[in-house]
């Protein structure tokens, strides 16, 4: 007998470790056999990230929002004794063995089915690898895409996953991305601090001259955005803000260089006005601009000059029924060339113009010509290092184009980028652009925020344009003496008709009160301007 059950012993030791072996090998393997259909079916770049995605949906606001618990529930016999579904047949076993262990509402006469579950929520998560142009400085794995679908539900609702989602995955930060369709809402978050590629793409003159404006004059390049693609400016009114140091200047000289072509050719002509003489006297000795003003007094003279060049245009326009023009539309020839008003500081010009007698007309003159200056293709481009809510009252509506370089307000930056909405929050945050110095090189500057035709803000950098760029279009455009700027000048200085009638129409429908030269000082305080919409 002895000798008999030495011989089953060994036998039935045997045995068991087999079916041991077998029951957790065929488990292992058959996971692993799942997991590897899964990954089968994926993209390279959702298979590189799948480690990922299954660690989003262990978190159960995830899978809250996708899978609700009631919608997996079938009925169950209270008689039977309730079973966890097997997490190991399932590519996200972790995330299905976490929701069979959470306390849920669930009645005796019922049964959740939680790897269905999971797996509709997986089917509304996509995760992957970042592409070369979407990788910053620091490219690698610890860069990814999330895209959530919507589903059915309120994209603000989808939204509010992404602190969910940075403390789960524990990232660095998480940023709105523009997403391929508009079911869906896509973020790339990071893991590590990325490297901004922004900063090691400064461009220069030279990048303005490989990307002329287009023949129409419709659009002016004139920056790169992160992924390498050229971003231009729509020829219309333009308002640039950018604390000192931060490369507002840049936008300027990039329209003046790059409209400089059109402008030999008479097909552009450009004022410019620098109350604080910084910026535009460099230009002075060449032929770029029709006129250039300074003080105060011949600022507004400018103004006048270019609102009665509008009037006349906008009274010379008729439309032609039977050919079918409207006169809308607008072919810039040396006859009708364009024209812009550069304005550098226009914060400074107009508490200059609000706080001397006789000149509150000007303000009301320079917001007609935003709001009247389109049609007949005359444009203000102008740059501040300050917003005002006050001072540019309803003129800021009708600045179509806005640039936000480094500046400290979240306020303005969320008014400009978003008009009031939450453009920080989501990642568009001018405050936080490090500043640009002498001590690192400027690294910085000229790096801001603007909004594309989507109106979806969207982060680039502008082409510097250095002294011996600004001296080489200078050298290229050369005044032909004090004669020409003098005969250019005199072409629009007087209008062919008094326009005072049409100041004293709009004066009220803009709000602005005029105040006679004869009031007394008490009565300045009068002059105001509109309320911020």
């Amino acid at each position: 007998m002895e000798e008999l059950l030495d011989n089953i012993v060994p036998v039935v030791i045997g045995l068991l470790v087999v079916i041991v072996v077998m029951t957790v090998g065929g488990r292992l393997l058959i996971g692993k056999g799942v997991r590897f259909l899964a990954l089968w079916k994926l993209p390279a770049e959702e298979r590189e990230a799948f480690s990922i995605k299954q660690e989003l949906l262990e978190h159960p606001d995830v899978i809250e929002l996708y899978a609700p618990t009631d919608r997996f529930q079938k009925r169950h016999d209270p008689e039977k004794k309730k079973r966890k579904q097997v997490h190991w047949l399932s590519p996200y076993p972790k995330a299905v063995k976490l929701a069979n262990k959470r306390p849920r509402r669930e009645s005796k006469k019922a049964v959740t089915l939680v790897r269905s579950q999971v797996h509709a929520a997986a089917s509304c998560i996509t995760v992957a690898a970042l592409p070369d142009h979407e990788q910053p400085a620091n490219a690698g794995p610890e860069h990814f895409s999330i895209t959530l679908k919507l589903a059915g539900s309120a994209e603000a609702k989808v939204r509010n996953l992404a602190a969910v989602i940075k403390s789960q995955l524990g990232l660095h930060s998480l940023d709105p991305a523009d997403a391929e369709d508009y079911s869906s809402v896509r973020f790339i978050a990071h893991r590590v601090a990325p490297d901004d590629r922004l900063i090691s793409m400064k461009k220069t003159a030279a990048f303005l001259d490989e990307h002329p404006v287009s023949d129409d004059l419709a659009s002016i390049p004139m920056a790169v955005k992160a992924d390498g693609s050229v971003w231009s400016l729509g020829t219309h009114h333009t308002l640039v803000l950018g604390s000192t140091g931060s490369g507002k200047a840049g936008p300027l000289h990039a329209v003046i260089r790059q409209l400089a072509p059109a402008q030999a050719q008479g097909r552009v002509k450009l004022y410019g006005a620098d109350p604080k003489h910084d910026e535009l006297p460099h230009y002075e000795s060449s032929s770029l601009f029709v006129d250039l003003a300074y003080g105060t007094a011949k600022i507004a003279e400018m103004i006048e000059t270019v609102h009665t060049l509008m009037m006349t245009r906008l009274r010379s326009t008729k439309a032609d029924i039977e050919s079918g023009d409207l006169g809308r539309s607008r072919a810039y020839t040396p006859e009708n060339p364009l024209i812009i008003l550069i304005i550098d500081e226009i914060l400074s010009l107009l508490l200059d113009l609000q706080g001397q007698r006789g000149m509150a007309k000007y303000i009301t003159l320079l917001t007609q010509i935003l709001a009247l200056g389109r049609a007949p293709g005359v444009f203000v481009i102008a740059a501040t290092q300050e917003a005002d809510k006050e001072l540019l009252g309803r003129m800021r509506g009708n600045f179509v184009n806005k640039i936000v370089l480094r500046q400290p307000s979240v306020y303005f930056n969320d008014l400009f980028l978003m008009d009031g909405g939450p453009a920080a929050a989501e990642g568009f945050d001018s405050t936080r652009i490090p500043a640009a110095l002498k001590q690192n090189g400027y690294r910085t500057a000229g790096i801001g925020f603007v909004k594309e035709e989507t109106g979806q803000p969207v982060r680039v950098r502008f082409a510097y344009s250095s002294d011996e760029d600004i001296i080489d279009v200078i050298m290229a455009h050369r005044a032909k003496g004090d004669g020409l700027r003098s005969a250019l000048a005199a072409i629009t200085a007087e209008p062919d008709e008094p326009l005072t009638e049409a100041y004293d129409d709009l004066d009220e429908s803009f709000g602005f009160i005029e105040v006679p030269d004869e009031e007394d000082d008490k009565n300045d305080d009068e002059l105001a301007l509109p309320a911020l919409d």
